[in-house]
């Protein structure tokens, strides 16, 4: 097999990552845009030790689950990767997709995960669900042109509509685009849009390389007079000779459901941008608690706990919950949020998780569980201190089925065991999938 070759070859299957991955003379081939079971045509673009990656050149036999795109620039833009497959399949591949992982890298056997292993459950909304957008903007013919890049590319593409994003965040870039065919702002690099829980209202942050903070304020001025109704405030940051700036204008708070709850968060605070997927899963959290715990009240430490999300409504099945969490800014909105709902039974912490678990156990502090929400990374570096904390269950949510397997294989050394995964579609149309795991000490 040579780079350039035209091959024939049928999909197997989907892979974390978003490609079909199919074999030609049993060796692995990844084609991005192809769905289980189509056979196609495919130029090969690399040939690696054990795997090679090819490009679609024609369907020869569609797969029963392809669907027609909505988008009209799917295949180009980099926002999603599955809009042509149905969202039935989908929904399997993600579940297949964590399985393989728990059993290739997490080491869990095939018997014990058939057994432990959840439905997946789909999200409120397969488009328009995401909350908070993020793009890029380049300067072709000296004017300013507003998408996704290309994956893998700096090759910007534009649309007319985001079907992934919320309907307010189109709204505000069709007036981004009124806007710039008559604004020459060739300094500005990204727009970072958030809208809150109603859908009503929108925080934004713009990047600029450099440029005159006079202009700057104009632009916003502008803008929020296209939607005054709607834009509460902007953050306007500068990254000028290696030097950042940032101006604050208007309002940088917005409410955010979730379980029971409105939290304050900011611009830049970490959100689930599924807002109603968001409630599916904080409610499987709780769900998962009260099976460890048996509906008895316990000590709950909670790492990677943000603004409150899971922390406010996890109080009120605990005794008391400690939440670390190293974003200064985050948790001070947690604390607002709180202090609002008038909650006692809640202490938060701005340290890492690593300096956070050191600190309790300096203190002598021992809880009986554990709730992780760790970024796509995982938490490794702090596995080893939970035992030490006495914990007896432990919950952990991710992102990311590889380094959550990963993990998981390092707790079951550790003298845990897992109890159930509970798989969650929060990312219709792309590859990702959320996964919940209960874990109980042996």
């Amino acid at each position: 097999m040579n780079v350039g070759e035209i091959k024939e070859l049928t999909i197997d299957t989907l892979v974390y990552g978003g490609d079909g991955l199919g074999r030609i003379d049993g060796q692995v081939v990844f084609v991005p845009l192809s769905a289980p079971q189509d056979r196609l045509q495919v130029r090969i673009s690399s040939v690696n030790h054990d795997y090679a990656r090819a490009e679609l050149v024609d369907i020869v036999e569609p797969s029963p689950s392809r669907v027609q795109p909505v988008c009209e620039v799917f295949g180009r833009c980099g926002g999603c990767q599955w809009q042509h497959i149905s969202y039935s399949e989908q929904l399997q591949a993600k579940m297949r997709i964590v399985q393989q992982a728990l059993v290739r890298e997490g080491k869990l056997s095939e018997h014990h995960l058939d057994q432990i292993l959840q439905p997946i459950i789909p999200s409120p909304s397969e488009f328009y669900y995401r909350h908070r957008m993020q793009f890029s903007v380049n300067h072709r013919d000296r004017t300013p042109h507003i998408g996704l890049y290309r994956e893998r590319t700096h090759e910007l593409i534009e649309m007319k509509t985001c079907h992934l994003a919320h309907p307010l965040i189109n709204v505000f870039l069709g007036r981004m685009r009124e806007l710039f065919s008559h604004f020459d702002n060739r300094f500005i690099q990204g727009i970072d849009l958030t809208v809150d829980g109603q859908g009503e209202r929108l925080l934004l942050v713009f990047h600029f390389k450099r440029g005159d903070e006079p202009d700057q304020k104009r632009l916003y001025e502008q803008i929020k007079a296209m939607m005054p109704e709607e834009i509460v405030g902007a953050l306007l940051r500068t990254e000028e000779y290696k030097k950042a700036k940032t101006l604050v204008l208007g309002g940088q708070q917005l409410l955010y459901p979730t379980v029971g709850y409105n939290l304050f968060i900011g611009p830049e605070t970490f959100i689930q941008v599924n807002c109603e997927g968001n409630k599916v899963l904080v409610q499987t959290v709780l769900d998962k608690i009260a099976q460890a715990t048996g509906g008895k009240r316990v000590n709950i430490l909670e790492l990677h706990c943000g603004a409150g999300n899971f922390t406010l409504p996890i109080s009120r099945v605990a005794r008391e919950v400690i939440g670390i969490e190293s974003c200064p800014a985050s948790v001070d909105l947690a604390r607002k949020s709180v202090w609002t709902h008038g909650l006692n039974n809640i202490q938060l912490f701005s340290k890492s998780d690593l300096k956070g678990i050191k600190f309790l156990l300096r203190a002598s502090r021992s809880f009986d569980l554990i709730l992780m929400d760790p970024p796509r990374c995982g938490c490794q570096e702090i596995l080893e201190y939970i035992p030490q904390l006495g914990v007896q269950h432990i919950i952990y949510v991710s992102c990311n089925p590889s380094t959550l397997a990963r993990d998981i294989g390092i707790l079951t050394t550790l003298g845990y065991r897992v109890e159930e995964v509970q798989p969650i579609d929060m990312f219709p149309q792309t590859h990702h999938v959320e996964s919940v795991v209960r874990m109980k000490r042996k």
